[in-house]
């Protein structure tokens, strides 16, 4: 039989799996319950989609999602770029300035190291990353930083909805003393309906969802900040840790 281009091998199959991993189940959690939750928010509580600038609101949280998931699966299933088995440069004498590795049992290209975990020499490797479920390297390090810049972007957005959605179901119930403070609600619902079932009120949804978007925006921003330090100075993380290891301590 003839095989199409478009056929999937079993070697991408195979590539699914890392899915099944406390890493990838734990972010893809959090990515989905804070959109979803945010959407609904925004529909039900704060801006709903009669408006024009509800139905921006709606594009902008969707955009945010799938940029984000966009980039996660690509640093996750298109690789860090493994060094090929028994590799060897073209010219036999430039062997004596590399390392070889006695298990991928060839010679390790400049910058790359072996990675325990995938078990393979790793071109370019910044680190292994438990979140995807795989090295960061050559290939994938632009789609996860990416991805660390927009999963804080995207939870930003998303803690204010929910900030928003928490205050207007305590509009006109608690007054907290704010008897001065004017905010236009005009455009936001106070039916006490729940939004989700089981009898869970949609205050406890949104206040935990808020918690979790909090939490990855300050989580997931510092890791940003310190691929951004290695990254404008042309380094990976392994690189400027062994700098800091050789560097003579006064």
């Amino acid at each position: 039989m003839a095989k199409l281009d478009w056929f999937i091998s079993f070697e991408n199959l195979r590539e699914l799996r890392r899915l099944c991993h406390w890493g990838p189940l734990i972010a893809l959690g959090v990515i989905i319950i804070c959109s979803i939750v945010a959407v609904l928010d925004s529909i039900l509580w704060y801006w709903p989609l009669d408006s024009p600038g509800g139905s921006l609101n709606f594009l902008t949280l969707i955009n945010w999602t799938v940029m984000i998931l966009y980039n996660y699966f690509n640093a996750m299933f298109i690789g860090p770029g493994f060094v090929p088995l028994g590799w060897r440069p073209e010219n036999a004498q430039d062997c004596r300035f590399l390392q070889y590795c006695k298990v991928c049992e060839g010679y390790k290209a400049p910058r790359s190291h072996h990675c325990r975990k995938c078990n393979r020499c790793v071109m370019k490797m910044d680190h292994h990353c438990p979140w995807i479920n795989n090295c960061c390297g050559h290939r994938n390090h632009s789609s996860f930083t990416l991805f660390l810049l927009l999963a804080p972007l995207g939870c930003i957005h998303a803690s204010y909805i929910f900030i928003m959605t928490m205050y207007t179901q305590l509009y006109n119930r608690i007054s907290f003393g704010w008897n001065s403070v004017k905010i236009d609600m005009s455009l936001t619902r106070r039916d006490p309906a729940p939004i989700v079932p089981f009898g869970i009120s949609a205050f406890a949804v949104t206040l935990f969802a808020l918690g979790l978007a909090l939490g990855t925006t300050i989580a997931v921003g510092m890791l940003f900040c310190i691929q951004m330090k290695v990254i404008l100075r042309n380094k990976t993380s392994i690189e400027s840790w062994i700098e800091e290891k050789v560097r003579p301590s006064h």
